[in-house]
């Protein structure tokens, strides 16, 4: 990073930390306010429009973090309308703009990584993209919803990442557990887990009951390529099946908040390049994601294991992660784990940092972070990186 860049972003932060409170920091980062108090609206359908704007510099070692700034811009537009019998209908709309080096964590060049990129990871010997702007438009579904619950056709996320327990942290880009922007270059884990990518599916929801709620979809073709990462060469996953069941309730008596969720995935390997090849096998995939939490304090796990779509290939992941809010002020901890085989990666990575919730939305915080791995055939790399991450929602 120039120094002119770190100075100004420096000056930012503490003219913005020293700015008054405004309001809830947790509910911000776990689901944006809507743009417009009042919804819209067109003919029969009420309009509601949501974004989420960020950016990460880091300072430190390391050759990922000469790409930064990373950035992200997401918009979420939903039509929605409702006949005289209560049956709800609408569409929704999701673009999505990003400025990453094509990592995104996972999907990376690895050495000793087989030729063939894992359906999952995304790892393998190839060659990734350097820093650039993508976009593409990331959900594009219609949907129906009833008494006992929704229907949803179209693209967009499956049953096991609509379900995925929320880990509590304190950032949007920069986690310890499925980073949408990676300044390390050595982050490995995302347990919750998307197999069919934003590929075209069907996506059938239960009402949530006592808690609980179940999903399922199906996609016929699966798409690995979106604007978080694509890795050249990869393999595509068919007839992708996903459940989930998720439970989400807060208790009368404690007062205390229970999150969980288990998922499972499985499809059928079709290579996208060589259909003779037998480095690929019918990918299946397990997680697991538990969340409590009470009084402002927040604690997750996060768990994943899969055969990584690979004859001999096996991803693991682990995570936890702890958090406290104290007015605006936000407080996290992270800290995660993953293996990879054929490719023998082992990595690890610890997070701390603080964001604040500021008046109109905006968001600023400062943190720290330390990666390890160690590849077979290849000597361990490690870095440590401060951090600064700022955005906005809408």
């Amino acid at each position: 990073m120039q120094p002119a860049h770190g100075a100004l972003l420096i000056g930012v932060l503490v003219a913005a930390l020293a700015a008054p409170p405004a309001f809830s920091e947790q509910s911000a980062l776990q689901g944006s306010s809507d743009l417009l108090a009042d919804a819209p609206s067109l003919g029969p359908f009420s309009i509601q429009i949501q974004a989420d704007a960020d950016v990460l510099l880091a300072l430190g070692d390391g050759e990922a973090r000469e790409d930064a700034p990373y950035a992200d811009i997401s918009v979420r537009i939903e039509a929605e309308a409702i006949n005289q019998d209560g049956l709800r209908y609408g569409a929704r709309l999701s673009p999505r703009i990003q400025r990453d080096n094509g990592r995104r964590g996972l999907a990376r060049a690895v050495a000793g990584a087989p030729t063939q990129p894992g359906l999952l990871s995304g790892l393998s010997r190839g060659e990734f993209d350097p820093a650039s702007v993508r976009g593409g438009v990331e959900t594009a579904e219609l949907f129906i919803k009833t008494g006992w619950g929704e229907a949803v056709l179209g693209v967009g996320d499956g049953a096991a990442r609509l379900e995925a327990a929320e880990l509590p942290g304190a950032f949007r880009l920069m986690r310890a557990d499925g980073a949408l922007a990676d300044s390390t270059g050595l982050m490995l884990v995302d347990t919750a887990h998307g197999l069919s990518g934003r590929a075209a599916k069907l996506t059938v929801r239960s009402r949530r009951l006592i808690g609980f709620r179940a999903s399922a979809s199906f996609t016929p073709q699966a798409d690995l390529c979106g604007v978080d990462a694509c890795a050249a060469g990869s393999g595509l996953a068919e007839r992708v099946a996903e459940l989930a069941l998720s439970f989400d309730r807060r208790l009368r008596s404690t007062g205390a908040r229970w999150a969980a969720s288990v998922a499972m995935s499985a499809g059928e390997a079709s290579p996208r390049f060589d259909p003779a090849t037998d480095a690929l096998d019918d990918p299946v995939v397990l997680s697991v994601r538990l969340v409590r939490e009470r009084n402002g304090v927040s604690a997750g796990l996060g768990w994943l294991r899969s055969n990584d779509g690979l004859a001999e290939g096996r991803y693991e992941a682990l995570s936890a992660a702890l958090a406290y809010e104290r007015g605006d002020w936000l407080y996290a901890f992270e800290a995660a784990r993953g293996e990879a085989e054929p490719s023998g990666l082992d990595g690890w990575s610890i997070q701390l940092g603080a964001s604040r919730l500021l008046a109109g939305g905006a968001l600023i915080g400062i943190g720290v972070v330390h990666a390890e791995e160690a590849a077979r055939g290849a000597s361990s790399r490690s870095t440590t990186q401060l951090f600064l991450e700022t955005g906005l929602r809408f």
